[in-house]
């Protein structure tokens, strides 16, 4: 996703009120008050008034219409007014744009209604041009296209090729290309402040040919998750310094997500890397599962409680080898066997488990027990003579 700015305009700062027109019902109002005004629905035109209020909250592109150019006393916008655009209205929706902000924001008036504006609108467009409900999205489209189309820099529009040749150039050569291009035909603050490029990549699934491609956008479209759509998960923290205590934490992530959501949403929070976390299924003192990072969280089980353990190094050091350790107390069971008992030796885990790393060229058994000691010492009640360890990498 890339920003772009051409360099012939510049966003204004915030003007001063007109002292050639005050709008009818209108008094002197203060800053602070500037703004405080509502949209009068004409029918069911809701969908309309809040596309306006938000490009009316948009700062730069409200300064730059208010704005009065110190040269001409006009406003800023009618110096590079484009009457002759054919793709545009003649300076129609500019102008009724620029006044409804002017009435919204230096009036003094508590609601207007946009009637001029939505005037001009549907004599272009005239899916617009009634009363009824429409999509407020396409309705923004069309204003922001209609407001660029107006103040549009290039009075002509020449004839650009657009193939534009990869032949191993870096990414930013093509999109540097590509937008130079783009502004030949499409240049006004409208394109400063909204747009930018995508890049598509396409691989030839025969002959491994990547075709890159920059394509200019003035909108994303992004879906709001409802909450049917999202799950909470709750984890336990455990952190590398055994003196933290346990921290757990309930998350908000898509259903379709999986443990990678889970630990980005961890390391916003905590600044933990992703790469230093491992997550673990614990059940009865006992690690039973090492979750990959692909594991969708609706396969988890009602009772399943998932833990992160934080390491010092990064799970993908192959100069450390993490291991698994579970408290174990060993005792002897009396089984019954033709009328007689015999003693049965069995480990009951206990306790909290941990998960250590170990350097691979030093990792014996005795460095192995003074590390476990190490940890234990921290942890009350957890120390012990007999482990089990698993590996969960190396060798």
């Amino acid at each position: 996703l890339r920003r772009t700015s051409s360099e012939t305009l510049e966003s204004s700062t915030e003007p001063s009120p007109p002292e050639h027109h005050v709008p009818r019902g209108a008094e002197a109002t203060t800053a602070s008050k500037g703004g405080l005004c509502g949209l009068n629905n004409l029918g069911n035109t809701c969908f309309m008034n809040s596309a306006l209020q938000c490009l009316s909250n948009t700062e730069p592109l409200r300064s730059y219409f208010l704005a009065n150019d110190p040269v001409t006393g006009r406003k800023r916008f009618e110096t590079v007014l484009n009457t002759k655009n054919p793709l545009g209205s003649g300076g129609a929706i500019a102008r009724s744009f620029s006044k409804l902000l002017e009435e919204m924001w230096l009036g003094g008036r508590t609601a207007v209604p946009p009637r001029q504006l939505k005037h001009e609108v549907g004599d272009f467009a005239p899916r617009f041009s009634g009363y009824g409900q429409q999509d407020s999205q396409e309705l923004l489209a069309f204003l922001l296209d209609g407001l660029h189309e107006d103040i549009n820099l290039v009075q002509t529009k020449p004839y650009v090729d657009m193939d534009i040749k990869n032949d191993g150039r870096s990414d930013k050569d093509i999109a540097d290309e590509t937008w130079k291009k783009y502004l030949m035909r499409n240049k006004s603050f409208i394109v400063d402040l909204f747009q930018g490029q995508y890049r598509s990549t396409v691989t030839c699934p025969l002959c491994n040919t990547v075709s890159k491609t920059f394509d200019p956008f003035m909108y994303l479209s992004l879906s709001i998750p409802t909450s049917s759509e999202m799950l909470v998960v709750s984890i336990t923290l455990v952190r590398a310094d055994p003196s933290i205590p346990l921290c757990k934490y309930k998350l908000r992530v898509a259903k379709q997500g999986n443990i990678s959501d889970m630990k980005m949403e961890i390391q916003n929070v905590t600044k933990i890397k992703q790469s230093d976390m491992v997550a673990v299924g614990i059940e009865k003192c006992v690690i039973e599962r090492i979750y990959d990072d692909a594991f969708v969280l609706t396969d988890l089980g009602d009772k399943d409680e998932v833990y992160i353990y934080e390491l010092s190094h990064s799970i993908d050091n192959s100069n450390y080898i993490v291991v698994t350790v579970q408290h174990c107390e060993e005792r002897i069971i009396p089984v019954k066997y033709s009328y007689k008992e015999y003693p049965k030796q069995e480990m009951i885990p206990f306790g909290f488990p941990l998960v250590i790393e170990v350097p691979k060229v030093e990792c014996t058994f005795g460095n192995l027990y003074a590390m476990i000691e190490s940890q234990c010492r921290q942890q009350p009640k957890l120390a012990t003579k007999t482990f089990l360890w698993i590996p969960l990498r190396g060798t």
